[in-house]
């Protein structure tokens, strides 16, 4: 009879051990639920202070509300300092134009110089060779020393 005392206080007792056991582990799950839930919660918290930190440094850039006539004199000023700077581009690429024009003119000038010259060397070269040949005769018998 001890034995089934003893048997029946062992089943009890395990099945109260069990029971708690189930208990902690059903809490420790909720708990584990919460946490998992709070950190994505903190996540979620971080992206939207980045957010607000984003829109805070952009209202600032803005610094304040344009009027639509400023607006309209802005966009007037832009289009002056626009034309400003293509005028300047304008008279930068005349003015290479010009020094272009220039070198090409200097160009045909040369090729006309070499031709000239190269005429000159050839008629030189022809003079020399009646000068010699007046001076140095080609003997008769066509031997030459």
């Amino acid at each position: 009879m001890d034995d089934q005392l003893s048997l029946g206080y062992l089943m009890q007792h395990s099945y109260e051990t069990a029971t708690h056991l189930l208990d902690y582990v059903v809490k420790t799950n909720k708990e584990t639920e919460k946490d998992q839930h709070l950190a994505t919660l903190l996540g979620q918290l971080d992206i939207l202070a980045q957010k607000v930190k984003d829109l805070e440094v952009l209202s600032r850039k803005k610094d304040m509300y344009i009027c639509p006539h400023e607006r309209r004199k802005m966009k007037k000023q832009e289009g002056g300092k626009i034309e400003e700077v293509m005028l300047l581009i304008l008279h930068k690429v005349e003015g290479h134009d010009r020094v272009l024009e220039e070198m090409r003119e200097n160009d045909l000038m040369l090729n006309q110089m070499t031709t000239s010259h190269s005429m000159l060397i050839q008629l030189l070269g022809s003079q020399m060779d009646q000068v010699l040949n007046d001076l140095y005769p080609e003997p008769e018998g066509g031997v030459s020393l």
